[in-house]
């Protein structure tokens, strides 16, 4: 401590030094050397389950997929030949129905006879109110 000239004691210069903080030292003596700590290690499963429950889930997305995809050809190929069939269908329904076969049909082997003029019956229609 220095003396002024009033008399008065003014403190000099400390000598102590500094307070700093200091930062806690990591050990590594604790555990062993590419160890991590619990919650670490629970949280690299917890995140790889996700990871491995997604990708299953995408994998399987997919085999859906195929699987509809295959089923939209069979069904594709099916109508095609519904298709073809229902040509042939109308086709036959054509030839059945034609009155050249009905006509042969019913002469020939039904025994059945045109008209004769004289054999016509002709109905006329009154006209009624109602």
């Amino acid at each position: 401590m220095q003396q002024g000239a009033a008399g008065n004691f003014r403190p000099g210069p400390s000598i102590a030094p500094p307070v700093t903080k200091r930062r806690k030292a990591a050990s590594t003596s604790a555990r062993p050397a590419g160890s991590l700590p619990l919650r670490e290690s629970m949280l690299l499963y917890f995140l790889l389950t996700i990871l491995i429950v997604a990708g299953v889930g995408v994998i399987s997305q997919y085999g859906r997929i195929v699987a509809c995809n295959y089923r939209i050809q069979h069904l594709h190929r099916e109508m095609a030949l519904l298709q073809e069939e229902k040509e042939v269908l109308c086709i036959e329904v054509k030839r059945l129905a034609s009155l050249e076969r009905i006509e042969r049909i019913a002469v020939g082997e039904l025994g059945l006879q045109h008209p004769e003029k004289r054999q016509w019956l002709v109905l006329s229609a009154r006209e009624t109110k109602y």
